[in-house]
């Protein structure tokens, strides 16, 4: 009798377990499940439930979420006695404001558990100060007759807590113990979720943002204002502010006035564009008075007579119609300003704090954007100036793009095309030359335009040349080992033909290029860090053009300093390429393709759920006393030779290796994705590893050495995966179906395979397997079991 006592009683505790483990699953998975962050309380109240279906009631209970402010916690509080407690949001509390409360938020800090118990005017006072912050229902008078015993225990991200009339048990206080980690994973689920939601809507913004940037900046005259305010409109409402009507008012200070443009009540158009007085209505005059004080934003909420003598002002006065007429009630104006007026929107309610901060934006936007429109009209004055700048950002943005020597010469037909955009017409060859301290020979890079004939053409190219060989070469050497930055060479008569007959046998290009009508020239030479910037022109330039010359040469020595250092750097790149391919795949060989991927894009791995996998447990048969009787070189030596033979095997059949564990081999397939036909795979596998170590074991046999004997393991279920740790990180499996084929392999026989029940189902039209009956495995009762012989 008493021996079927400690059975039925060790029967009950394993039942209350499964049933605890139940609870926990159901909580997890809901967990998981969340898609977005309006989830939470209906997954959170799923942890209540369950703590009431084990028999644990509460008088109160909830989560705390730490806030980034001291001693402050966002409060989530379940609904009081029900059957099905829900949680919500209850506010923000102040934690200092109690005895109690402080310590609570002290022991969450220190993770540490917390049991505090109050009674009579305690628990008065506590539920007094908590009732003044948030919306908690006070508690009866019969309840204040009571204790109540309180318990805290705290999570990563802040505490999970329960109230009680009567003390928990150590096995309750143990269960809660256990559902607060999975409190943990929801709200960690819940943070992460919301996080993700804040960036999807601000990427929305900016995108909405964007487009009003892109408008604006477009615009060429205030006029097209009209079509701005359409798109600021629709923005506004897709990203679900819903406004009557959106405006854009530009002041004029100095004139008291202001130039409006108006959206249709629908906003799909803009009605029209009227000018008026800021003191002709009340409400411009309190629009007028917020730019003017440099606010932000402000809101008019209009009812009763202001809002009837406004909209008949409106129609009457401005023949702006409101579709709305005098039937309307009420009309809120949200407006938001940047440095030259305003952008407002009309609604039937007044808008939430984070449509004004939108608003707010799509002002701020605007106003860097209107800005710029503004500078642009009076830089047209300044357009010669501007167009300079522009040439030179070009010359320099060509020259700090070079990636390899012969580069160069596209700089020159850049710094040959901008120099004629910038006024210098009388260019006609632009060269660059790289010359070497101390060196008599340069090497150049030219663009000319026009050749003989006066044809319209660019010809450019390269070459190399020795200063020595001609007049103006030598005119060159003398500059370049001068103090003077700049020259002008004048090439007349034979040293001109000299010179230019010299740079045709140099260069292909320039064969025939020229003949004895070519006309005297001036070379004007100025200096960079590495040589020269060469412009060959008919006479004299002006001022102005030396000083855009000079200019373009202090470009173009930047520049040039930069490419060095580039074509320095490139092999240091091409060094760290190398390295980050070696990196990438050792970061293979650890983690699967997806994960690894995962893990460099966001720096962290998500865990799955997987709903059928099959995992494979192969373990070596007596294994100590094997150790004992070879040396540490031996051992490990055939361990790695049967394991990389097994992570051969594991490859060519579509497994993913998950780990081992001393002399056990651990490969599952199904994950990261899904694969249909998993089981058959493993199968096949674990077939072709038993015949590897039979031939394993027939030469070590020869050798007189002792023989590895596998015992191999299979079952197929759900599983979750992750990956794990901060040094030396793992990818990991868990779950009942890992324990499960663990214990397939431990019931196996040497150089056999032994598989579920869940696994024969899957297998059976494929492979010959022999029944083993039910055989008991420890904590699951008894399994069914199959000995696979061989594939059909």
């Amino acid at each position: 009798t008493y021996t079927r006592f400690l059975d039925l009683q060790k029967a009950e505790a394993q039942a209350r377990e499964a049933t605890i483990e139940a609870s926990l699953e159901k909580v997890r998975g809901r967990a998981m499940a969340m898609h977005n962050s309006s989830d939470l309380s209906a997954t959170a109240s799923i942890v209540f439930i369950e703590l009431r279906k084990l028999g644990i009631h509460t008088v109160r209970s909830g989560v705390g979420l730490l806030t980034k402010d001291s001693y402050k916690v966002l409060l989530y509080a379940t609904t009081a006695s029900s059957e099905n407690p829900e949680l919500s949001l209850a506010g923000e509390i102040d934690m200092a404001a109690h005895p109690c409360l402080k310590m609570q938020y002290e022991s969450c800090l220190n993770k540490e558990n917390y049991f505090p118990v109050l009674s009579g005017d305690d628990l008065k006072a506590y539920y007094k100060e908590l009732t003044a912050q948030i919306s908690v229902p006070p508690l009866t008078d019969e309840h204040y007759s009571h204790e109540h015993y309180g318990s805290y225990f705290p999570f990563s991200q802040g505490y999970f807590y329960v109230w009680t009339e009567k003390p928990y048990t150590e096995n309750e206080t143990n269960i809660l113990n256990r559902f607060k980690a999975i409190v943990d994973l929801t709200f960690r689920r819940y943070l992460d979720l919301q996080k993700a939601e804040a960036q999807t809507r601000e990427a929305q913004i900016e995108a909405g943002l964007e487009r009003v940037r892109s408008r604006t900046l477009a615009m060429h005259s205030s006029d097209e204002l009209a079509e701005t305010a359409a798109i600021v409109f629709k923005q506004l409402s897709d990203l679900g502010i819903a406004p009557n009507r959106l405006y854009i008012f530009i002041i004029n200070d100095e004139t008291s006035a202001f130039e409006a443009w108006i959206t249709e009540e629908d906003g799909k158009k803009v009605s029209q564009r009227f000018e008026a007085n800021i003191r002709q209505s009340p409400v411009f005059a309190k629009i007028y008075d917020g730019w003017k004080a440099q606010k932000k934003s402000i809101t008019i909420d209009l009812q009763g007579k202001e809002l009837t003598d406004y909209i008949q002002f409106l129609s009457e006065e401005l023949h702006v119609p409101v579709t709305t007429g005098h039937s309307q009630k009420r009309r809120v104006q949200s407006v938001a300003y940047f440095s030259q007026g305003c952008i407002g929107i009309a609604s039937p309610e007044s808008q939430p704090n984070e449509s004004i901060d939108l608003l707010e934006r799509f002002a701020g936007v605007f106003n860097l954007t209107y800005t710029r429109f503004n500078d642009l009209l009076l830089a047209e004055a300044q357009t010669h100036k501007a167009n300079i700048e522009v040439a030179l950002e070009r010359v320099r943005a060509r020259a700090l793009a070079m990636q390899q020597p012969e580069e160069l010469v596209e700089v020159a037909q850049v710094m040959r095309h901008e120099m004629g955009l910038m006024g210098v017409e009388e260019l006609e060859i632009s060269s660059i030359f790289i010359h070497d301290e101390g060196s008599d020979k340069a090497e150049t890079w030219y663009a000319i335009k026009e050749g003989r004939d006066s044809e319209k053409r660019l010809v450019s190219g390269n070459f190399i040349i020795n200063l020595n060989e001609t007049w103006v070469g030598r005119q060159m050497i003398e500059f370049y080992n001068s103090t003077n930055q700049e020259v002008s060479i004048p090439m007349v008569g034979a040293d001109r033909k000299e010179w230019f007959y010299y740079c045709s046998r140099q260069s292909k290009v320039l064969e025939g290029f020229y003949d004895d009508n070519i006309p005297d020239r001036i070379y004007h030479l100025l200096k960079f860090s590495n040589g020269a910037i060469g412009a060959a022109t008919a006479g004299e330039i002006s001022e102005e053009s030396r000083d855009l010359l000079k200019r373009a040469a202090s470009v173009f020595s930047l520049a040039y300093s930069r490419f060095k250092d580039l074509s320095k750097a490139r092999l240091d790149l091409q060094e760290l390429k190398e390295e980050k391919k070696k990196s990438d795949a050792l970061l293979l060989n650890i983690l699967p393709v997806e994960i690894a991927d995962e893990l460099k894009k966001f720096g962290k791995s998500y865990a799955r759920k997987h709903d059928q996998v099959t995992i494979l447990f192969a373990d070596i048969k007596g294994f100590s006393s094997i150790a004992e009787n070879l040396s540490a070189e031996e051992l490990v030596a055939q361990l790695d030779e049967c394991f990389r033979a097994f992570d051969n095997i594991v490859d060519k059949h579509g497994l993913e290796k998950i780990k081992t564990i001393g002399d056990a081999y651990v490969a599952a397939c199904g994950l990261p994705k899904p694969v249909p036909d998993n089981a058959i795979k493993t199968v096949r596998a674990a077939l072709d590893m038993i015949e590897f170590i039979k031939g394993f074991g027939l030469t070590k046999k020869i050798q007189n050495l002792p023989v590895f004997e596998f015992r191999v393991g299979i079952h197929t279920g759900p599983v979750i995966t992750g990956v794990v740790g901060l040094k030396k990180f793992t990818y990991d499996i868990w779950g009942d179906a890992v324990n499960m084929a663990a214990r397939m392999e431990q019931h196996g026989e040497a150089g056999k395979i032994n598989i579920s029940g869940n696994t024969y189902q899957l297998i059976k039209e494929k492979f010959t397997c022999i029944h083993r009956g039910k055989v008991e495995a420890k904590n699951k009762g008894e399994v069914d079991m199959y000995f696979v012989e061989k594939g059909l």
